[in-house]
């Protein structure tokens, strides 16, 4: 019984012993591609683009959000407001607040500017797959500007606030620039 007592403790002490070395706590971090704000080759290009698609298909856009809006705004669907309203409740009374409505405002925008990040890109040669690419981006870019418009400025049959559209932006992102918004 002593015997096996001592090789029990000599295996643990052995196995504490050997468990952390100096070496397993100095870990570098390995950084293998570093953005620098340009798309280097086509298949960058291609994640880039497929990047916008994440975007449109999230909750926050075509995947719930964006859908609703439209209904809920038309009357199409009635939200009941028997157990406590529900995420939706203040689109369905028409109350706009800046904490609950703008979250399709920013992903809308993050459309917009991954868009121009490959249509404003020069560093890829033209083939036709780039072309392709910008092409679906641009049209990315044109659906975004066109939900902005519909959720965010006013009705342009209305003749009511048409200097108070949305902001274009058609360059790169720079977040020190500020840009008035357009008319609609």
């Amino acid at each position: 019984m002593l015997k096996r007592l001592y090789k029990i403790s000599a295996l643990s002490l052995l196995c504490i012993i050997s468990s952390c070395s100096e070496d397993r706590l100095d870990i570098e971090p390995q950084v293998d591609d570093v953005y620098n704000g340009y798309l280097e080759s086509e298949s960058d290009m291609k994640k880039a683009t497929n990047g916008l698609y994440t975007v449109l298909g999230s909750g926050t856009n075509f995947g719930a959000s964006l859908i609703l809006y439209g209904d809920l705004i038309s009357d199409n669907v009635f939200q009941s407001t028997a157990y406590g309203g529900g995420y939706y409740s203040g689109i369905s009374n028409f109350g706009w607040y800046a904490d609950t409505s703008f979250g399709q405002y920013r992903s809308l925008y993050d459309v917009v500017q991954r868009a121009n990040l490959v249509i404003l890109d020069n560093f890829v040669p033209n083939n036709e797959n780039v072309v392709s690419m910008k092409g679906e981006a641009k049209i990315a870019r044109g659906l975004a500007y066109f939900y902005l418009v519909q959720l965010y400025s006013s009705n342009p049959t209305s003749g009511n606030y048409q200097e108070a559209g949305i902001v274009l932006k058609n360059n790169k992102y720079d977040p020190t620039e500020t840009n008035a918004r357009s008319t609609v």
